[in-house]
């Protein structure tokens, strides 16, 4: 972050600590303000039934688990269920490290937590919904770039297939095309099937955590955010607790 956006992370949080009284800033404080400056505004007229809210907690414990068990994955920081202008909820992973490189594994287990609230609703609800629409999104966007630009095809080889020509007016990258219309076909059989054995893997790490998942989340729907070292706790304690996650 440039210093103006910390300048008006600390001054939100200044103002959530005025809100409530406190004659300090908290922890809490800085959470709130990060969120509302990067997420949006609390939505509080909304409303959703009962089964929508556990959906959306089971979405996000399902990121936040395959998170925790790929070691290529980044450090889950906290997940919410609060719904603010963007999401109706959020998984917010912190890198150890500012990294410029990535391996394969990493953009591998990118897409498998992106590809893990899908997998989470399919396992506890028996079907899918509207909610990974964001997901899928960018699940396919870095499996594409791994296909075309990052040398990382098994089908296709080295060969950089597309470059970026520059933005868009609505400052979207864009990109030219450099293969044939059989190649661009490959392209996107080799997409489909990428996503489709990521997907799979992502929803065998749930399969096995099944008590884990609906521990973690009941545990957000009592308590709306949890930290990452919570969450990890409440999964551990869920696989111990006489109700071994199924293999």
């Amino acid at each position: 972050m440039a210093g103006a956006d910390l300048a008006n992370i600390v001054n939100e949080a200044a103002l959530a600590a005025a809100r409530r009284s406190g004659t300090e800033i908290t922890q809490a404080d800085f959470e709130d303000a990060l969120d509302r400056v990067q997420l949006g505004l609390r939505r509080r007229g909304l409303i959703m039934t009962p089964t929508e809210r556990r959906r959306v907690a089971v979405h996000e414990a399902g990121h936040a688990l395959v998170a925790l068990a790929l070691p290529e994955a980044d450090p889950v920081e906290r997940v919410s269920i609060v719904a603010r202008a963007v999401s109706l909820g959020v998984t917010i992973q912190v890198p150890r490290d500012e990294r410029h490189v990535l391996t394969e594994s990493e953009l591998e287990a990118r897409v498998m937590v992106l590809l893990g609230g899908r997998a989470a609703e399919e396992l506890s609800h028996g079907s899918p919904s509207t909610g990974a629409h964001d997901d899928l999104g960018r699940a396919t966007f870095i499996v594409r770039e791994m296909i075309t630009r990052f040398g990382m095809s098994r089908r296709l080889g080295l060969a950089a297939l597309t470059r970026n020509v520059g933005a868009s007016l609505l400052g979207i990258s864009q990109e030219e095309r450099m293969c044939s219309d059989e190649t661009a076909r490959e392209i996107d059989e080799e997409v489909r099937d990428r996503l489709a054995e990521l997907f799979g893997r992502a929803r065998a790490v749930l399969e096995g955590r099944r008590a884990s998942l609906q521990a973690a989340a009941d545990a957000l729907l009592a308590r709306e955010t949890l930290t990452g070292a919570e969450l990890a706790r409440i999964a551990e304690e869920a696989s111990g607790l006489g109700r071994p996650d199924a293999a």
